[in-house]
């Protein structure tokens, strides 16, 4: 599984860099879900939710914010990490 990450992704993760929530994300995105080798391993481990009217797009919950990204052909891309009253606007 290829992991990537968009530098909107990075822009929005690096706004929170003083906040608690940074190092939980930070933690998630660039340590634990890298050493999964199957994507349905991440269903298991996280509370993740397919998108409706998007194919392909997830979102991973955490307290009042959310992490957006998008699984194709062995490809994982996560794409934005916002508020969830701003997420749904703009993801």
């Amino acid at each position: 599984m290829n992991i990537s990450y968009r530098k909107l992704f990075l822009k929005d993760l690096s706004d929170y860099k003083s906040d608690v929530i940074y190092q939980k994300v930070y933690k998630m995105v660039f340590e634990d879900i890298p050493k999964i080798e199957k994507f349905n391993e991440i269903f298991d481990s996280y509370d993740v939710i397919p998108l409706k009217g998007a194919t392909n797009r997830y979102r991973i919950k955490i307290n009042e914010f959310r992490v957006g990204f998008e699984f194709n052909n062995d490809n994982l891309e996560f794409m934005r990490f916002l508020h969830r009253r701003e997420f749904y606007r703009y993801f």
